[in-house]
């Protein structure tokens, strides 16, 4: 009888594992063989080792987070484990428990812990060391997250919208410089719902999108022949701005044959919407 998994080997019934780590987890297989003169005879067995151990820090963790007066903030503590951790939180000392101000979100291994906006209004008390504790039966690992006074950025401009076939539309957002130098914009929220009469905007849908140098961006699976109606919002590490001043685009009916984007010799066209007045140009 032999065991074997890659370079783990050991003769007879028994494999022993000294300093058993992390890594020595999985299937190993016990194959037995009986050879005689009537032939041979070879089974196998898996046995799965599960290796426990205490909490340990997933990399890429973020320690510091930032809020503003009127905004929610969600910290993140997030854990490798086995047996799977439990958590709980401090802030500056103090057990935090559920209010109706304060959630806890648990997946598995990350717990979130959630500062509703009503918190934020009464005053920067909010601000300050949180620490995330998460423990086992083998052990445990404290994280600290530090909440500090940021500022969402400023709302961005959409500058351009172009249709580039029946179903898209090439949106152009002027670069969005924050107000705070830690700051920096880190990506857009676009929402777009069908320019339909007594229809809000919780009835459409948004895409998010990472901050790219050139700030062009593409919303896609739409309906041909409609018009739409587009707004953005800038975001940050402390949340959103405000949401852009709305503007509308209608799609063409059908693509060229050639399959072309829409040259601008046969532009469409954009409506925007100013101080509650209808502002008509083209791309």
């Amino acid at each position: 009888m032999t065991w074997n998994k890659k370079k783990f080997k050991a003769q007879g019934s028994r494999l022993t594992i000294h300093y058993v780590a992390r890594k020595d987890a999985g299937v190993y297989i016990c194959k037995a063989a009986q050879i005689t003169n009537q032939g041979s005879v070879v089974k196998t067995q898996p046995i799965t080792l599960h290796v426990q151990y205490a909490p340990l820090a997933v990399e890429g963790r973020v320690d510091k987070a930032y809020g503003y007066i009127g905004a929610r903030v969600n910290m993140t503590c997030s854990v490798d484990a086995d047996p799977p951790a439990d958590f709980s939180w401090t802030h500056e000392g103090r057990p935090m428990n559920t209010t109706d101000d304060v959630e806890f979100f648990r997946d598995n291994n990350t717990s979130v812990l959630s500062v509703r906006r009503s918190v934020m209004v009464n005053g920067e008390s909010i601000y300050g060391k949180y620490v995330c504790d998460a423990e086992n039966s083998i052990g445990n690992v404290k994280q600290e997250v530090n909440l500090e006074k940021g500022e969402p950025p400023p709302v961005p401009t959409l500058e351009k919208i172009t249709p580039i076939g029946p179903t898209s539309i090439r949106i152009r957002i002027l670069p969005t410089l924050s107000l705070h130098h830690l700051l920096k914009v880190t990506g857009y929220r676009i929402q777009y719902k069908k320019d339909i009469r007594d229809r809000d905007w919780q009835d459409g849908r948004y895409k998010d999108f990472k901050a790219s140098g050139g700030e062009y961006y593409v919303i896609d699976a739409l309906e041909k022949g409609q018009r739409y109606v587009i707004r953005a919002a800038a975001q940050n590490q402390a949340g959103y701005s405000a949401y852009s001043e709305a503007r509308k685009v209608q799609l063409p009916p059908e693509v060229q044959d050639n399959g072309a984007e829409w040259p601008a010799s046969n532009p469409s066209v954009l409506l925007a919407v100013v101080a509650g007045r209808m502002l008509v140009g083209k791309l």
